[in-house]
């Protein structure tokens, strides 16, 4: 009776350390997504394929990427590479 009061504290162990797990994850990758999508001195582009990437302000998109249309630049990471249409 002992031995199977420590596997199910084991186990309730593990259930909730795996759980705490998926919280910081969710948690993490929101606060990622809310974050600007480029730094202080890169602006967004995006590319026809639909990627996204950041470039230095005063340098042009390289071949194959275009500025985002006005209006439609992306406000957070997560919006980084889609069009906005």
């Amino acid at each position: 009776m002992r031995t199977r009061s420590v596997i199910l504290i084991v186990l309730g162990c593990v259930v909730a350390g795996v759980a705490l797990a998926m919280a910081l994850f969710a948690a993490f990758g929101m606060y990622q997504a809310a974050q600007p999508p480029c730094g202080d001195r890169d602006y967004p582009i995006t590319s026809s394929e639909g990627g996204g990437a950041c470039v230095p302000r005063g340098q042009p998109p390289p071949s194959g990427w275009t500025t985002y249309e006005p209006g439609h630049t992306p406000t957070r990471v997560d919006e980084l590479g889609q069009s906005g249409k």
